[in-house]
């Protein structure tokens, strides 16, 4: 969920989150990043869910049973799925491209993102993993950038159940590009 914060905070959206790891004391250093970033931490017990205008954007990961599901059930929160979320925006992209398969993804997703990047079109790219190549000290972690350009990259995942609702331009079988 750390790259879709990354994505979402940048853009206007107001991210508050929770993660099993943050209660277990795991992975300070990716959670005060986060923090840096504005992103508002909860502890994943239901209490940061407080107002049904929130919307609770839930991986396949988490179960029913989980404090922050409950509470937005609750309370009338909207709550959509991490494939949902991700399928809008890059269905909202002018070019969206999409990395299947069952390994290797997150690799290609890097160089095609540094690649377009190189080429001037300043992609927002969506990775399962850091980028070495867009790491610094302002971004020790990066798993997304946030471009100027109307490209969109990145992993989609039949796992995520809403890979059918991804509509990429390129990686799908109905490519608009061509190949040169």
């Amino acid at each position: 969920m750390t790259p879709l914060a990354l994505i979402i905070q940048p853009r206007g959206g107001h991210v508050e989150g929770s993660d099993r790891a943050l209660d277990q004391g795991r992975n300070a250093e990716r959670f005060d990043f986060l923090r840096g970033r504005g992103v508002l931490l909860h502890p994943q017990d239901g209490s940061g869910i407080s107002r049904a205008s929130q919307i609770l954007v839930a991986s396949a990961a988490v179960e029913e049973t989980v404090p922050d599901v409950q509470a937005a059930r609750r309370i009338g929160a909207s709550i959509i799925t991490r494939a949902r979320l991700l399928a809008q925006l890059i269905n909202r992209a002018g070019l969206g491209i999409g990395v299947a398969g069952t390994s290797g993804k997150s690799t290609t997703v890097g160089m095609i993102g540094w690649i377009l990047h190189c080429a001037g079109r300043s992609p927002t790219i969506m990775n399962g993993a850091d980028m070495k190549n867009f790491i610094d000290l302002d971004s020790p972690f990066a798993s997304a950038r946030v471009g100027d350009g109307d490209v969109f990259v990145t992993e989609v995942d039949d796992a995520t159940r809403g890979a059918s609702e991804l509509l990429p331009n390129v990686g799908d079988g109905r490519s608009q590009a061509a190949a040169a």
